[in-house]
C-alpha cells in the first residue's frame, strides 16, 4: 500500500474587528473624581500643632509631621519650621 499524501490546509489570514480607540491614561471623568476638602495651610497648622504638644525638639521633623497630619511634604516643611519658630520664641520670652 502506498502513503496518500496530507492535504495541505491553507490558511488565510483574517482582519480583525477593529476595537475602539482607548482614552488616554491619567484622564478621569468629573463625574468619577471623589470630592475631596482641602484644608486651609492655618487648619493644618493647628493639627500639627496640637499633634505635636508632647513632641520634644528633636522629635519635630518634617516627615513626622507629614505622617501625622497627613499631608504633603513641602507643607510638613512649613509646618516643622513655623512649629520650631514658635517653640524658640515662646522659650525665649519665657
Amino acid at each position: 500500500m502506498k502513503p496518500t499524501p496530507a492535504s495541505s490546509t491553507v490558511r488565510r489570514s483574517v482582519a480583525a474587528e477593529s476595537t475602539p480607540p482607548r482614552r488616554a491614561t491619567g484622564r478621569v471623568p468629573q463625574a468619577a473624581k471623589s470630592t475631596r476638602i482641602r484644608r486651609t495651610f492655618d487648619q493644618v497648622l493647628t493639627k500639627a500643632r496640637d499633634m505635636t504638644t508632647d513632641w520634644p525638639d528633636a522629635k519635630v521633623t518634617a516627615e513626622g509631621i507629614r505622617r501625622a497630619v497627613r499631608t504633603s511634604p513641602a507643607d510638613a516643611r512649613l509646618l516643622r519650621d513655623t512649629i520650631l519658630t514658635e517653640r524658640t520664641t515662646a522659650g525665649v520670652k519665657a
